[in-house]
Order: C-alpha cells, then structure tokens, then sequence
C-alpha cells in the first residue's frame, strides 16, 4: 500500500461563494467558455469547486470570484486567478462534480489578501461562536435561578 503525504501550504476554509469559471470549449478549440460554480472550499493556493459542466484536467482554466464584506470590514474584492484541475471527485447526489483546483502563477499579493480573508473569517466565526456559547450559559443560568 503507498501512503502519500498530502501537505497543505495554506489552511482551507469551508465557503460557499459563486464562482466563474473560463475554459477551453472542449468542441471547438479556438473557443472559450464561460460556466459557473461554487467554491466549497478555499485556501491561499487553491479551492473545490462544484459546477454542473465537466471540466478537463488537462485545459488551464481564468477563475473569476469575489470574495464578500466579512466582519472585520475587509471591503469586497473582485479576483481572476489561472488554475489546473488537480483532483476530481465523482458526481455528488445533485449531479454536481467536484474539482480540487491549484492556483498557477499567482502574485503573492493576490495570495496574501485570500490568506487574509480566510483568516478574518475564521477569527469572526471564532468570535460569534464564543459569544453564542456564552450567551447559552447566561440564558441557562437565568433560567436555573427562576
């Protein structure tokens, strides 16, 4: 059996944003499409993404996103980013596939603001989770006292 050490340079994010997605029109060579997606996950060197269309692995892909106003009032921001398929993962129950996409020749500018955003995030949805737990025992230590 061969163990392969999958390691990540960057931490992925569970997101659900609406992804578009310029490719090779697999018919006509000279012609490019233009289909949609949502990203399901996110990191600073890649993502997954669902999309009805099949996508070759072999073809570069333009991903066209924007990542929204979080919490920490990062203001929206627009990307277009060239990616390769590297994973793909079979129809799910909604006829959707799923594709792990790497990034390709991305400035480390463009990657360190999806770095930021995913880590404003995840410390906003820390934040509200803390607060929500420590609201639920102040609302069961009310109750006890009456």
């Amino acid at each position: 059996m061969k163990v392969t050490d999958e390691r990540r340079n960057f931490f992925r994010l569970a997101v659900e944003i609406p992804v578009g997605i310029m490719m090779q029109n697999q018919s006509k060579f000279y012609e490019q499409m233009f289909v949609s997606g949502v990203i399901r996950n996110l990191s600073g060197g890649g993502m997954l993404i669902d999309t009805d269309v099949s996508i070759s692995q072999q073809k570069p892909l333009q991903l066209q996103f924007t990542l929204p106003v979080n919490e920490t009032g990062m203001s929206e921001q627009d990307f277009s980013i060239k990616a390769q398929v590297v994973r793909l993962h079979k129809k799910n129950q909604k006829k959707y596939s799923t594709y792990g996409v790497q990034f390709v020749d991305i400035l480390p500018g463009i990657q360190d603001r999806i770095v930021k955003f995913l880590f404003d995030l995840q410390i906003a949805s820390r934040y509200h989770l803390e607060n929500c737990e420590s609201k639920k025992k102040k609302d069961s230590h009310a109750t006890r006292k009456d």
